[in-house]
């Protein structure tokens, strides 16, 4: 006998699987003739997928009843869609987005009051005050402009309490290095600093983080107080564009660590550099470029500590080469002056 005479065993080894015993294969339908309506034979061919289910051990099929359930402020509206948080049925004017699916208006509406008792029992921090104490570039924006504009009131009389003095500080005012780093000499210089320490800023922040971009500002800072106190200890001079002049230093050696093109930022510094060089040239005075040169040196240094370091101890070794080159500047500006 020929293959092609063969009879197979199962009907559904036929061509095409049906049994033609069975048309409709091996699920039930339900029979109008025992009483049930043709909807129900048309809901049971649409949950096709749902009786495989079933015949496989995962259990009977859900009713529409509870796939679909009324909405629980509009008792009117059908709706599929649950709160992520308490599961109570919500229709599409109910929906609020979440992170993750929708919540109902009851959840949104706990969600806020927490956390306006939140903020209450934290004293009502403005988002805005919060956001300036979450980022360096703007706590030290905020501190200059504060310091700029009280200094500017009152004609420059915080510049000499606290800006930077060579004979003050032989004199034992020591503090004068740290505090001098905080001053700017008239509206549009300060105007002019804040400006390029929010964009430079921004940039150091986002590769090292808050703290790392203040040690680097104060280490550029105290960088040109030390250079003033050995070369040129004058009376009164501000330090702030020292400082982002090493930010940008700073910058410059954690871009070419990383194989970046530093030459826009050369280009930049040389023209800033420059500029100071001229001015003291031509009637001004060498403490502009001495300073920024100090500024500059330390920023470098302090990028070089922040870029280099590897090894599980990476981190540690940042903070405590920072912090000791912070210290150590501190003591030059201080002993220069006593030379």
């Amino acid at each position: 006998m020929s293959d092609r005479d063969a009879t197979p065993d199962d009907p559904r080894d036929r061509p095409g699987g049906i049994d033609p015993a069975d048309p409709q294969g091996s699920i039930d339908h339900p029979n109008p003739s025992d009483g049930s309506s043709a909807e129900s034979s048309d809901a049971g061919a649409i949950d096709e997928t749902w009786a495989a289910f079933a015949r496989s051990g995962g259990g009977a099929a859900p009713s529409e009843d509870s796939r679909f359930q009324p909405c629980y402020r509009h008792r009117e509206r059908m709706t599929g869609i649950t709160c992520q948080r308490c599961s109570k049925p919500i229709c599409g004017a109910c929906m609020h987005p979440a992170s993750v699916g929708f919540q109902c208006p009851d959840c949104v509406g706990a969600a806020a009051a927490a956390e306006h008792e939140h903020r209450r029992r934290r004293g009502g921090v403005p988002r805005w005050l919060r956001k300036i104490g979450e980022s360096g570039t703007l706590a030290l924006v905020a501190v200059l402009a504060v310091v700029g504009v009280a200094d500017l009131i009152t004609g420059n009389l915080l510049f000499a309490w606290l800006g930077y003095s060579g004979p003050w500080i032989a004199a034992g005012q020591f503090w004068r290095p740290l505090t001098g780093t905080l001053f700017s000499v008239g509206a549009f210089s300060l105007l002019i600093n804040l400006v390029f320490l929010y964009l430079i800023g921004r940039n150091v922040e986002s590769v090292l983080g808050r703290w790392p971009l203040i040690g680097v500002w104060l280490a550029s800072g105290l960088g040109a107080a030390a250079a003033l106190s050995l070369f040129s200890p004058v009376e009164y001079w501000p330090l702030t564009n020292a400082g982002i002049l090493g930010l940008l230093a700073a910058v410059m050696i954690l871009k070419h660590h990383a194989r970046i093109d530093i030459r826009p930022d050369l280009i930049l510094l040389g023209l800033l550099v420059g500029f100071s060089v001229l001015m003291g040239l031509f009637g001004g005075s060498a403490a502009s470029w001495i300073s920024q040169l100090g500024g500059i040196a330390a920023g470098c240094g302090a990028g070089a500590l922040l870029a280099y370091p590897r090894g599980r101890t990476r981190v540690r070794t940042q903070r405590l080469g920072v912090i000791g080159l912070i210290v150590v500047l501190w003591v030059v500006a201080v002993v220069g002056t006593l030379i």
